[in-house]
């Protein structure tokens, strides 16, 4: 039993809140990348609707229900950094929340990513969970000189880097695996990325992948929460049939869906809903001659399209039905804020020296809740919030959109 598992079906909210932002922002192809503290999810929308795996394997059980299709990566801020074989690594160990990482200074001795994106000077030690817990640098220093720098024969602001490089290539691989399965490739697609650590790897991340733009979000950490808050109802039924598209297999059809609807009236009513603003959808899914099965999605109404179903099924045998009764919510929208055009400089909060691409630079440091709609950040830079760190890498620019949102743009050379 692997906790990753749960993970994956608990983050499809936040998928959801992903694939809301992609409609609203018209983008039809989106890469959406949660990381936080112990695991990386890797997930795709396309058109606005969040990709489902229809045969997932949860707890080592193979499932015929479709469910939110999420990879996962054992890599957070609290995963584990060594050296192996000349090379940093990290996780599957993590040191959690707690003793948690080095810096911490709970106990924790091993090397984490939060201790190497502390040394390279990412987080203010002064100012992390604004201002909540203060950050130990020295300990982080200790740690990765002793797990890391030593045996790489290396510098502890190098093996830090390393370890940062090493954690976004893992994502990357990750990303170009899913791609490679599906025919794809990364360039078209547009970054979000969320949860507590998600903003820290947009930029480098998108930069690896081949992207021009990547999003991070104001209310990123918690992504997964709004989503579950403003999530529709939903109730699925499924009926299995093993039929043709002959008149005897469509009135089946018919039985099957008249029965489905009368349990979803039933649960609805259960939970004083209106039926009458219930939305339904029919999936068929369809073994064809050739052995594969196909899944067509037709409007539900008051019963089958029979056309529609006899052509979905075609020369096939429709395996199962499922119903879909979806409940709009009514989810508050984003508020729409008005755009300026200004550069962020007045909201400045001062500077301090960050390792970019294997140099110490001194950094413009800002604080995300000064920022208002139109802002502009020029990399390389730092952004500060209570609950995150946003990173503006060397050739990277921020601008905060009308709902409150970073839009990361690679500049031209």
């Amino acid at each position: 039993m692997k906790l990753s598992d749960l993970k994956i079906i608990v983050t499809g909210a936040a998928q959801g809140m992903g694939a809301h932002f992609a409609r609203r922002q018209k983008h039809a192809q989106v890469i959406a990348l949660d990381v936080g503290g112990t695991t990386t999810k890797i997930s795709f929308i396309e058109n606005g609707v969040p990709a489902l795996n229809r045969q997932p394997d949860v707890f080592g059980l193979s499932l015929k229900m479709p469910v939110p299709d999420v990879s996962s990566i054992a890599l957070g801020g609290g995963s584990v950094a060594r050296a192996q074989d000349g090379k940093a690594t990290l996780g599957p160990e993590s040191m959690g929340a707690y003793p948690g990482p080095a810096c911490y200074d709970l106990g924790g001795t091993d090397a984490t990513f939060t201790d190497a994106a502390l040394v390279l000077g990412y987080l203010n030690p002064d100012n992390f969970l604004g201002g909540a817990r203060s950050l130990n640098s020295e300990r982080a220093r200790a740690a990765i000189q002793t797990h890391a720098a030593d045996p790489l024969g290396c510098s502890v602001e190098e093996a830090a880097a390393r370890i940062v490089q090493r954690a976004i290539g893992m994502v990357a691989e990750g990303i170009q695996r899913r791609l490679k399965a599906t025919g794809g490739s990364a360039p078209g697609y547009t970054l979000f990325a969320y949860g507590g650590n998600g903003p820290m790897f947009a930029a480098g991340l998108a930069e690896q992948l081949g992207l021009r733009s990547a999003y991070v979000f104001d209310l990123g950490p918690v992504f997964s929460v709004l989503g579950s808050s403003l999530a529709d109802i939903l109730h699925v039924y499924e009926h299995a049939l093993m039929v043709k598209a002959d008149d005897a297999g469509l009135a089946k059809l018919d039985q099957a869906v008249a029965a489905m609807r009368a349990e979803a009236a039933r649960d609805l009513a259960g939970e004083e809903l209106d039926l009458a603003k219930a939305q339904f959808t029919l999936d068929l899914d369809v073994r064809q001659p050739s052995g594969e099965i196909a899944t067509a999605s037709l409007p539900a109404g008051d019963g089958p399209d029979r056309a529609a179903a006899k052509k979905a099924i075609g020369k096939g045998t429709l395996e199962l039905a499922r119903l879909r009764a979806t409940y709009p919510v009514g989810g508050r929208e984003p508020e729409v804020l008005a755009l300026g055009n200004a550069d962020a400089s007045a909201v400045r909060l001062g500077s301090r020296s960050v390792r970019w691409n294997g140099k110490a630079v001194e950094t413009p440091i800002y604080q995300w809740e000064s920022l208002k709609p139109g802002h502009r950040v020029s990399g390389p830079a730092v952004v500060e919030s209570a609950h995150s760190t946003y990173l503006v890498g060397p050739a990277w620019q921020m601008q905060t959109d009308e709902f409150g949102n970073g839009k990361l743009t690679r500049q031209e050379k």
